[in-house]
């Protein structure tokens, strides 16, 4: 079972190591001077990860990321592995 705050569509992941990353992800609480409470977040390595898959497309407008440059090369990573989504894709994607 993965973890209630992912979005449900990882609930049909099959691949194991797929599951067993969803598995790991954690929430956790950042202290920070735009709140008087701790917000909850995960890592942004989970993005990543995701676009190294193929499992996901990057979205344009998060240029001004600050790990954008990271996210960028995970992508070019699953272009070339013809990992996820760029292994079925006859046509040239973004």
């Amino acid at each position: 079972m993965l973890t209630n705050f992912l979005p449900s569509p990882v609930n049909q992941l099959t691949d194991p190591k797929a599951i067993a990353f969803g598995q790991s992800i954690e929430r956790i609480a950042l202290a920070t001077s735009l709140s008087q409470h701790p917000i909850l977040t995960t890592e942004i390595s989970f993005q990543e990860e995701l676009l190294k898959s193929g499992l996901v497309k990057p979205d344009r407008s998060q240029v001004k990321c600050p790990n954008h440059l990271a996210l960028e090369e995970a992508q070019k990573i699953a272009k070339a592995s013809k990992a996820g989504v760029w292994k079925w894709s006859k046509q040239k994607l973004p």
